[in-house]
């Protein structure tokens, strides 16, 4: 009950797969959050200016291309089989000259911050300042009882209460 609604097994189905001696989890039953070997998908994803139907377009495509990788697994000639079919798509993309992988970071960064560098920069950077030891901040006295304030206070080890110790205790005293 707990897989169907939560996404993890309970306790009990590992009894029986002890029961079923099943040393071996189906990958079926694993899920991606608990897989060191996959990376998230949106690490692979390069992050776009547009977020419209391109964006969706890319995040689909390498939905995609990960679930190729990810059934292709290990096998040895299917991987290769694959990779020299990208590797013939990116000659193509080459060819015609769409690759956006081909702007320089001057641009890229233009179109992230939605303008360019200025040609000429009128406001300069300050000279003269220096903020190299300041020293501290003056704590004001506000602050300062307020501290005293969020201090444990002690208290009696006799009658467990707050500003008195034992050797001035009214129980101690009692006493004599």
């Amino acid at each position: 009950m707990n897989f169907i609604h939560e996404g993890f097994f309970c306790r009990h189905i590992f009894y029986v797969f002890n029961i079923k001696e099943i040393d071996i989890i189906p990958s079926k039953y694993i899920l991606w959050r608990w897989r060191k070997d996959i990376i998230a998908t949106e690490a692979l994803v390069q992050k776009f200016s547009n977020t419209g139907e391109e964006g969706k377009l890319v995040k689909d495509a390498f939905a995609i291309f990960i679930s190729i990788v990810n059934k292709l697994g290990r096998e040895k000639n299917g991987l290769k089989n694959f990779i020299s079919n990208l590797e013939d798509m990116h000659e193509v993309l080459n060819e015609r000259g769409k690759s956006k992988a081909s702007y320089n970071k001057e641009s890229r960064m233009a179109s992230l911050r939605g303008a360019s560098v200025p040609e000429h920069i009128e406001i300069q950077n300050p000279e003269g300042i220096r903020n190299k030891g300041t020293g501290k901040r003056l704590i004001s006295n506000r602050d300062k009882s307020i501290a005293a304030l969020k201090k444990r206070k002690r208290d009696c080890a006799l009658c467990h209460k707050p500003y008195h110790d034992a050797r001035t205790c009214h129980l101690r005293n009692k006493d004599k």
